[in-house]
């Protein structure tokens, strides 16, 4: 027996942000030469030499291992096991006059760090973690890059206060803070298979739309793009899968692939969002929506459905 038909209807999504972030210069500094982390390596060698936290041997292999590698000496000496992440961070503090920030032992308040677009935020490797009096606690791998600490003062809007984090938390970290797409993959499993989806009616349609998994899977596809800073997303129906791409600086990037019998229910969703015509499956509609994200961003999204 042939497999019925399927709707082939896709859509595309542009978001405009109703709140624009606030672009204000930060203070200026001189620049930092790249010297500078040279001379801070040395003096955070010095200072756990003299607290016989590490020996002479153990220093020259991670000093090898960083000309090698890069990265900063403490996170080579953590990597080579030579040192625990807790024990260097009041040797830290010391030696660069940065306060270190142990990101594990933290709670990061989610709200500040969506602050920042999610690939400015692993590109710099950089994460507002916090606030105290007014003023934003932020976690950096290189809190020697002035460009860094200026773009971040810039988009928040407010005087920072940078913290040394280690590369390694921060990667764990902004995973932790950006991960509704790894909430809309995880909802998957739970749809699980669904009966081809071919000639159901207005109710069967919005029933789909309010059900609970559904309602999940289009809020973390809608968050990631958010958070990503995506300006468009495309749903795009294959022969056994359904495309999920962000727009992002101008060019489409797969997220993720949904499966071709959930195509309708997310559909019918977006529809129940953008007041449009649930029932039609064969003409083009074109609506839109606000939308609110977690950390209290709105954006105007303007629905094309194809």
């Amino acid at each position: 027996m042939a497999r019925p038909a399927i709707p082939r209807q896709g859509l595309a999504l542009n978001l405009m942000a109703v709140r624009k972030p606030m672009y204000e210069a930060g203070p200026e500094r001189p620049e930092t030469p790249r010297l500078l982390r040279h001379k801070f390596s040395r003096r955070v060698g010095e200072v756990l030499l003299v607290e016989n936290v590490i020996d002479e041997m153990q220093l020259r292999l991670a000093l090898e291992r960083q000309r090698s590698s890069g990265g900063f000496l403490v996170e080579n000496l953590v990597s080579l096991g030579f040192v625990k992440p807790e024990v260097v961070g009041k040797f830290l503090d010391q030696a660069t006059g940065f306060p270190f920030v142990d990101l594990t032992q933290v709670t990061i308040d989610l709200e500040i760090a969506r602050l920042l677009p999610e690939s400015l935020a692993r590109r710099k490797l950089v994460l507002p973690f916090g606030e105290r009096d007014g003023e934003l606690l932020v976690a950096l791998a290189d809190p020697l890059n002035v460009a860094t600490v200026d773009e971040v003062a810039a988009r928040v809007g407010k005087r920072i206060i940078p913290h040394l984090a280690f590369s390694f938390d921060l990667e764990e970290a902004i995973g932790r803070a950006f991960d509704a797409r790894h909430k809309a993959q995880s909802v998957l499993a739970e749809i699980g298979e669904q009966d081809n989806l071919q000639d159901l009616s207005e109710d069967d349609l919005e029933g789909l739309a309010a059900d609970a998994p559904i309602v999940r899977l289009v809020g973390g596809i809608l968050e990631g793009a958010t958070n990503m800073g995506a300006s468009d997303v495309h749903v795009e129906p294959h022969e056994d899968m359904v495309r999920v791409r962000y727009r992002l600086d101008g060019l489409l990037y797969e997220q993720m692939n949904i499966p071709r019998n959930s195509l309708a229910a997310a559909v019918s969703r977006i529809k129940v969002l953008s007041s449009l015509n649930i029932a039609e499956r064969r003409r083009p509609q074109d609506g839109r929506f606000l939308y609110k994200d977690d950390g209290g961003r709105e954006f105007d999204l303007r629905v094309s459905i194809m």
